[in-house]
């Protein structure tokens, strides 16, 4: 007679269930050191694609790597620039904005003949410097060029010109004649725009009326003596030189034209 009943073998041994295989340290270590490297790939690759651009992806991954190290908070807060820290003022300081010590002015030359800065050139033993539309005013600007021109043992001359001058540039073409070298020998000239500076020399009680127009200075730039271009003839050396040598030298006594400085200009005392 058959039955269901299983026959248990009572000196058989009783079976020992199997061990599940424990993963050691190591192991454990090496599989996180994996999922680090593989799972935040495929996220670094989307947001690149997103951003469409390639220079994104060592950021990318160094931001999850990042997050995955220290945890994310959840936030979105961009990271401030680095001229937005370095701007924070210190604590207990006044949050204020200091104004800049120069303000450049906003001088417009539509010609394009000036340059924006102030440039040097010599013509034989003569150094003529032509102010450039950048400098923050023009009497520092010529204080800088008469301390240049003292430490050799020179003065400043300026010419006032305008931009389109034939008797302006006939004194130009005339500088590398022979008696406008030794007439010039002991100044540093200094050519001036009259039209883009004409705010700064209204200020330093400069007369530029006519052009071209020659100063001498005082100690606070403004004109102690001026002569224009009346007191001869035809722009050349021949006529230039006789006149502008004395002036400069200060002993120019036989004057077409009586100057006259302006209120408050000439000799500061």
């Amino acid at each position: 007679m058959s039955s269901d009943v299983p026959i248990v073998d009572p000196w058989a041994a009783p079976k020992t269930p199997k061990k599940r295989r424990r993963i050691g340290g190591k192991t454990r270590a090496f599989l996180a050191a994996v999922a680090l490297l593989v799972v935040p790939l495929p996220i670094a690759w989307l947001t690149v694609l997103h951003r469409s651009s390639f220079a994104q992806l060592p950021h990318a991954v160094a931001n999850l790597f990042s997050k995955n190290a220290g945890g994310d908070d959840g936030s979105d807060k961009p990271t401030p620039a680095r001229d937005e820290v370095e701007r924070k003022p210190n604590p207990g300081e006044p949050d204020t904005v200091r104004a800049p010590l120069n303000i450049p002015h906003d001088r417009r030359d539509a010609a394009g003949a000036v340059p924006k800065e102030t440039t040097s050139q010599r013509v034989g033993n003569l150094t003529i410097v032509t102010i450039g539309t950048s400098e923050p005013t023009l009497r520092q600007a010529l204080i800088e060029q008469s301390q240049k021109a003292k430490a050799n043992g020179k003065e400043l001359l300026v010419m006032l010109r305008d931009t389109v001058c034939n008797p302006c540039d006939g004194v130009t073409k005339s500088l590398s004649n022979d008696l406008m070298q030794k007439a010039l020998e002991p100044v540093v000239l200094v050519v001036i725009d009259k039209e883009v500076f004409k705010d700064d020399l209204k200020s330093l009680k400069a007369q530029f009326a006519k052009t071209p127009n020659f100063l001498l200075l005082s100690s606070d730039m403004s004109p102690r003596d001026q002569i224009d271009g009346g007191e001869w003839g035809d722009d050349i050396a021949e006529n230039i030189a006789p006149v502008i040598g004395p002036f400069v030298r200060g002993h120019l006594s036989a004057r077409k034209h009586k100057w006259k400085p302006e209120e408050a200009g000439g000799v500061l005392l």
